[in-house]
């Protein structure tokens, strides 16, 4: 049998802090419950923000130190954490380790925002971590960039709000097809007027708003600050075949769409045919995108 010698009044403060590292979430007002009690009586957060770097669907990321975090807090915290993995991180952060060399950092923040959103959903800890490790060797391989947005498959006539229900789930938000079309005054005769698909986002109190004329490097930036574009673009260029879907990711020559449209969810098109047919002749637009993120 393997031993191992440990000072007694360290032997077991590994298993002492187990209770700081969660495996599951079954409800989540229990578990916010739980964490604000934890913060509050050790008055964790503030003491190990370094510095805060972005803001992702409504999640803060700071650096943090890391080594502090470690010595006083939890030996088992590494590169990152997030609310769903560590009851001492507030519900709305990821923290992410200060001393990361700059080509670790964004591939493992998008590794814990979308282990956290996972997690949120109810996944437990590891099929969470085996997605978001999949995601992270992505980014890393560095050929594609892509965002964890899920798929689901539209009814005939109702490609507006499906895309809009794709883009609220990315953000944690889970609308039936029917309550979106609804909002979005949505007919199979005559679809889905852009604005109509704003003005229901913003009743669901996501901020929203539209842009004409997006150039391919304005669409990577967007994607790179974690927003989906809901595209409003053309099948064909046929009268009639204008369609929406969300672009999701891009590689050097092409975009990655998730298609409410397709039976697969994901496809990739050229970029310089998608750039060719992102008008829409019935209202009239050129390069129209539509944006959803989280207050």
């Amino acid at each position: 049998m393997a031993k191992l010698y440990l000072p007694p009044d360290l032997a077991g403060l590994y298993e002492r802090q187990e209770n700081r590292r969660i495996e599951r979430v079954d409800s989540l007002k229990r578990h916010h419950e739980k964490s604000s009690r934890f913060r509050r009586a050790r008055n964790f957060s503030r003491r190990y923000r370094v510095q805060k770097i972005a803001r992702l669907s409504g999640v803060n990321v700071w650096l943090v130190d890391g080594t502090g975090i470690r010595r006083d807090v939890d030996v088992d915290f590494t590169m990152g954490g997030h609310a769903y993995r560590y009851l001492y991180i507030p519900p709305n952060e990821i923290w992410v380790e200060s001393s990361l060399a700059e080509g670790d950092l964004w591939p493992t923040i998008w590794h814990e925002f979308t282990e956290r959103r996972m997690m949120r959903a109810g996944l437990n800890y590891d099929r969470a971590h085996t997605y978001a490790s999949r995601l992270e060797i992505v980014l890393r391989d560095g050929r594609t960039f892509v965002l964890p947005v899920g798929t689901f498959r539209q009814t005939e006539g109702l490609c507006g709000p499906a895309a809009l229900k794709i883009v609220a789930e990315y953000h944690g938000y889970n609308f039936s097809e029917p309550h979106l079309a609804r909002l979005c005054h949505t007919t199979k005769e005559k679809g889905t007027d852009p604005a109509d698909i704003i003005r229901a986002a913003r009743k669901l109190r996501f901020t929203a708003w539209q842009r004409e004329h997006f150039t391919v490097e304005m669409v990577k930036e967007t994607l790179k600050r974690g927003l989906p574009i809901i595209a409003n673009f053309q099948l064909t260029p046929d009268f009639g075949e204008g369609h929406y879907a969300v672009i999701i990711g891009f590689t050097a020559k092409e975009f990655i769409l998730s298609d409410p449209q397709e039976d697969a969810g994901y496809r990739k098109v050229p970029i310089k045919k998608f750039m060719g047919l992102w008008y829409e002749l019935e209202d009239k637009t050129a390069a129209q995108g539509i944006i959803v993120s989280v207050p």
